[in-house]
């Protein structure tokens, strides 16, 4: 999760899309991975947010994969298009 989190901050340019359009799927690493979510976690309660956001981070990073999946066919397709 950690990995995750660090290379978006790593490289914040080609995070952007994602950042953008699907920020949902960030938040689960967000909360371990950075000093403010975890403050939040223990704020909110460390069990309850647990509970809440444990089940969301395999989904989260299959959901990630297939959005990088996306930006690179609909960047494949855009260079391959023949130029008019």
């Amino acid at each position: 999760m950690l990995g995750i989190h660090e290379g978006s901050e790593a490289d914040t340019a080609d995070w952007k899309p994602l950042k953008r359009e699907r920020p949902e799927l960030l938040k689960p690493m967000q909360l371990v991975g950075t000093s403010a979510g975890f403050r939040e976690l223990l704020a909110k309660g460390a069990d309850h947010m647990h509970s809440l956001w444990s089940p969301r981070i395999a989904p989260a990073v299959r959901d990630i994969d297939t959005f990088w999946l996306h930006q690179r066919r609909r960047g494949l397709a855009t260079r391959s298009a023949p130029m008019h």
